[in-house]
């Protein structure tokens, strides 16, 4: 998991499209729990884009899916 969060938080600087990130680990340990969080945001829906088909962004993602056993994805827009 450390690995992960390192990789993960290395694009902060590489990927210019990233506008914040946080990164967490469960601390309840429930049956419903995810072992981590990522949480991102970017100024548009085309910023996002953008990072989905970065190189780096895509290197980080293929060492994910060899090394998680589940994953759970929401990607959405605050309307105000």
């Amino acid at each position: 998991m450390e690995t992960v969060r390192a990789r993960l938080l290395a694009l902060r600087g590489i990927v210019p499209e990233i506008r914040g990130m946080e990164i967490g680990k469960d601390v309840l340990h429930s049956e419903m729990s995810y072992d981590m969080v990522l949480y991102m945001t970017f100024d548009s829906l085309a910023a996002l884009e953008a990072y989905k088909v970065h190189p780096e962004h895509k290197k980080i993602s293929a060492f994910v899916k060899e090394v998680r056993i589940a994953r759970a994805c929401v990607d959405f827009e605050i309307e105000e």
